[in-house]
């Protein structure tokens, strides 16, 4: 209240508040607080209660603003737009931002506030953002005491918002160039750029030839995923790629292909085992183990969501506990079908692939794509076979090509999200109620923020969609599946969840 007393009636040389880059007529000015019906939001009584409204205070401090300031302004709005409120809609309102502003300027010194500095300026308006989203609390400017949150987001969602704007911080202009509003992306992508470097132009050609290496590095297991190779099909084939090894100029990668394919022998082997009810055998244990550097992460997924669904729910947690430790920042997500848009890569990775032989970058520094056909079935969590009868309608085969979408009948899912999902699932077995929600969260974070709705978006929203109707959260799951079908209409398993929601 103390703000708001101090601010009904000043001159200019009794300001509302100090320190504040506000320049007022000389003239006395009389500014009126009003009383409105409107009680808290956390209220028994709110319909009986009034509070104050200094709605002409702060339009007098905004007046006041020059034009770089409502040019900050401005632009926070637009961020508001563009990226909070697909998040939380308008619960997050312009009246936070504008409250973050005249905080800011109150907070950081007025030599700051330059034409040149704008997006600097933006950017110091979001650390104050931040630094309330941490405490969960956004004090009113004009008065004390008065928590703008409350009422408006959930607990759950600080986090998030935290994490989007820590992204936003550290990378201004990547956000910049995705606003829609007014064509202000567009423009900035389409002025008039600078050369390349050396040094950029060599890792975009390493970026090419990594692709294309590890491409034929995968082509095997590949293809005998997409073509179902059986138990005895597959020995004969790492029998054969045996035979070649020592006559070959590519023995080291030859040697790595039959990683991979040792990868999906253990899991076939696997799910023969548990569809009959019988004891996973010490042999499949070594087949998955000779396989677990294959890369980063797959093999290694693929052991846990075997453990998972054989009940061995301790066993599964080691595996995904130490998966998650092997990750880092400059870790590529990597998918081997055509037509989805690709994870960037930073460019301390492409370093590293420059640096360092392809195969130890393929060790330590990818995380390829999960997949699954029909014959490792028993291997996968329940929900997720859905993924391999994603065609549906007759509009669903139009729309997929017969060559380039062959892998549509398998369950494939990036690394990140599938290990959030096990992580969820056996928490959940193992009544570890606190790890259990941080996988949860960490599966959200992944799905609104770090995909950037690249790889198998869609999938990864369907697990999401799972894990909140667990929760019994299941306005929450129909909105994930509702997304996905938004962000790939044909060939999407989200119309049978959206079915069996409907039941």
């Amino acid at each position: 209240m103390d703000r708001c007393l101090n601010a009904i009636s000043y001159s200019q040389d009794q300001s509302p508040v100090t320190g504040r880059d506000m320049k007022h007529s000389q003239r006395h000015v009389s500014v009126k607080a009003f009383l409105v019906p409107q009680g808290h939001a956390e209220s028994d009584q709110s319909k009986l209660e009034w509070r104050f409204s200094t709605s002409l205070i702060e339009r007098l401090l905004m007046f006041d603003l020059n034009i770089l300031k409502i040019q900050v302004y401005t632009f926070l709005k637009i961020l508001r737009k563009s990226f909070f409120k697909p998040l939380v809609g308008d619960r997050l309102s312009t009246f936070h931002f504008k409250t973050a502003l005249l905080f800011t300027l109150e907070t950081y010194p007025p030599e700051i506030w330059q034409e040149r500095n704008l997006l600097q300026c933006v950017i110091f308006c979001l650390k104050t953002l931040q630094r309330w989203f941490n405490l969960r609390h956004c004090p009113h400017y004009t008065i004390s005491g008065v928590d703008l949150f409350v009422g408006k987001l959930r607990k759950w969602e600080f986090p998030l918002l935290s994490t989007v704007l820590s992204d936003m911080i550290d990378n201004i202009m990547d956000y910049v160039t995705q606003i829609e509003m007014d064509q202000i992306g567009e423009r900035i992508v389409d002025r008039p750029r600078t050369f390349s470097t050396r040094h950029q132009n060599t890792l975009a050609t390493v970026e090419e030839c990594f692709t294309f290496y590890i491409l034929q590095i995968f082509r095997i297991w590949y293809e005998r995923m997409i073509e179902r190779s059986n138990i005895s099909r597959t020995k004969n084939i790492i029998i054969k790629v045996r035979e070649i090894l020592n006559e070959s100029d590519i023995w080291a990668e030859l040697q790595h292909v039959v990683k991979w394919l040792y990868q999906y022998l253990a899991t076939m082997a696997a799910s023969t085992c548990l569809r009959s009810n019988q004891p996973i055998p010490p042999a499949i244990y070594r087949l998955y183990e000779a396989s677990l550097d294959s890369d980063l992460t797959s093999s290694r997924l693929k052991l846990a969501s075997m453990l998972y669904c054989s009940g061995q729910y301790e066993e599964a947690k080691l595996v995904l506990t130490y998966t998650e430790s092997q990750l880092h920042v400059d870790v590529c997500q990597w998918c081997p079908c055509v037509g989805r848009a690709n994870h960037l890569k930073t460019e301390t990775f492409l370093q590293k692939v420059y640096e360092l032989p392809v195969l130890e970058v393929l060790k330590r520094h990818v995380a390829c794509s999960v997949a699954f056909n029909s014959l490792e079935i028993c291997c996968v969590p329940a929900f997720l076979v859905y993924e391999m009868h994603r065609t549906i309608r007759p509009d669903d085969f139009y729309h997929r090509h017969p060559i380039f979408d062959d892998w549509m009948d398998l369950v494939i899912i990036d690394s990140k999200p599938f290990m959030f999902y096990l992580q969820y699932l056996t928490f959940r077995q193992l009544g570890e109620e606190e790890r259990r929600l941080e996988a949860l969260h960490k599966l959200y974070n992944y799905v609104r923020v770090e995909s950037r709705a690249c790889g198998y978006i869609e999938t990864a929203l369907h697990v999401l969609g799972h894990c909140f109707e667990l929760e019994n959260w299941y306005d929450i799951a129909w909105t994930c599946y509702r997304k996905s079908l938004e962000v790939v209409p044909y060939n999407n398993a989200a119309r049978w969840h959206i079915m069996r929601l409907l039941q």
